[in-house]
């Protein structure tokens, strides 16, 4: 028994991906279906190959193929870690100054001294201890080293 299948799909973007892509294919398919199968065909041998590994290279243009879609991946998350890196080193950055504020207020006030308002929020607080900014130097020679 031969099984056929109908699709529905209900998101813009993707509908206007696929009339996009079937009228520059339109000498390759002269109708929808061909080109549907063909989709799903070229899609489930991605899926296949992404998630079991299942499709075997036979040619020099598939290898190639593959190692342009490799490199594709490996790009994009060069880039998202590049951005994440960015941001992670702000944050840091923020919270090192946040916490070093908190402790100078806190020694402040077991001394009963405790800091204005006016200083704290100009940032003159801000400053990492002598000895936490050698841990941290020390921490980051050590890193560079390995």
């Amino acid at each position: 028994m031969q099984e056929q299948y109908t699709i529905r799909v209900y998101d813009i973007s993707l509908i206007n991906k696929i009339e996009s892509l079937y009228k520059k294919s339109r000498d390759i398919h002269s109708t929808k279906n061909p080109f549907f199968v063909d989709c799903i065909k070229r899609g489930m041998e991605d899926f296949e190959r992404e998630y079991f590994g299942a499709k075997q290279i036979t040619t020099l243009t598939e290898v190639y193929n593959e190692i342009q879609k490799t490199l594709e991946k490996l790009d994009k998350l060069i880039k998202q870690f590049e951005k994440t890196e960015v941001e992670q080193k702000s944050d840091i950055e923020v919270l090192l100054r946040l916490l070093s504020c908190n402790y100078n207020m806190l020694i402040g006030i077991s001394t009963d001294c405790p800091k204005q308002i006016k200083y704290v929020e100009a940032g003159e607080y801000d400053e990492l201890p002598k000895r936490l900014k050698e841990l941290i130097d020390l921490l980051k020679k050590q890193d560079k080293d390995n």
